[in-house]
């Protein structure tokens, strides 16, 4: 069975667009590159559900025309699937796989789109589409612990074939300035290729009127030593694992979209 992943429409202007200097060579420190100049540079942004009321559309065409044409974020479904596209265009071994978070103690279903990447004989994960604590880097499938941008990661096996993210808590995105080396399960993926198409019906129950990312703002990207989140009207902000929060009028709202994550204030306000 071949499974179809569009290329991307123009691949210098999407690296141009997530700040990429690198060489174009296949190996696994450019694509760590790729992966962190990604987080640094594009957010995660769930503002076509809470604040335009527009759907959202998975083909490549129209994710190049809002994150690289447009300068937007996305979620999940959408950064990942465009980021296994560029990736492929570079010409990576990338494919698109089914990731479960764990809830509350418990096992979710299956509602997170990440990319698988093979190379040289090995695999790995990567996530430039993720809300919380995500690797800066692709992580190799293996137990060993990873360090890159001052991050720690690394892959155990899991139950049936999934495969189990793990971290350690180090003032990374998410932490909220904890910095304490607890070990941490971030999400299972399926280590298998999944095609576009698989994802459209996550992403309809996803972007629905009645999900989470509807309901509230989720805006939040790295910064150089920390990150920033907006979520309903509190603005989260951890430098140097110092965390401080402050709550948004509605009316400051706008003003921070655009100062922190480039989102054009108009199109929040018209």
């Amino acid at each position: 069975m071949e499974f179809e992943y569009p290329l991307v429409p123009d691949l210098d202007a999407y690296l141009e667009r997530i700040g990429y200097k690198g060489s174009r060579e296949l190996t696994r420190e450019n694509l760590n590159e790729l992966v962190h100049c990604h987080q640094m540079t594009v957010p995660f942004e769930s503002l076509d559900c809470s604040l335009y009321k527009k759907p959202i559309s998975l083909e490549i065409p129209h994710l190049y025309e809002k994150v690289v044409t447009n300068r937007r974020g996305g979620y999940c479904f959408e950064l990942n699937g465009l980021f296994v596209s560029m990736l492929r265009t570079f010409g990576f071994d990338a494919v698109s796989v089914y990731c479960r978070l764990m809830g509350r103690g418990v096992i979710g279903p299956c509602m997170h789109r990440g990319c698988w990447i093979k190379l040289d004989g090995k695999e790995y994960f990567a996530d430039v589409g993720f809300g919380g604590a995500m690797a800066p880097f692709a992580v190799e499938l293996s137990a060993e612990p990873q360090t890159f941008y001052g991050e720690t990661y690394w892959i155990e096996e899991g139950q049936l074939g999934w495969k189990n993210l793990m971290r350690k808590r180090h003032n990374g995105l998410g932490d909220g300035g904890v910095a304490d080396d607890a070990i941490a399960t971030v999400l299972y993926f399926a280590p298998m290729a999944f095609p576009g198409v698989d994802f459209n019906a996550l992403n309809a129950q996803t972007s629905a009127p009645t999900s989470g990312f509807s309901s509230r703002i989720w805006a939040t990207m790295r910064t150089p030593n920390g990150y920033t989140a907006i979520m309903a009207n509190k603005l989260t902000v951890v430098e140097n694992g110092e965390k401080t929060e402050t709550e948004l009028t509605e009316e400051e709202i706008p003003a921070k979209l655009w100062e922190l994550y480039g989102l054009k204030e108009c199109e929040y306000t018209c």
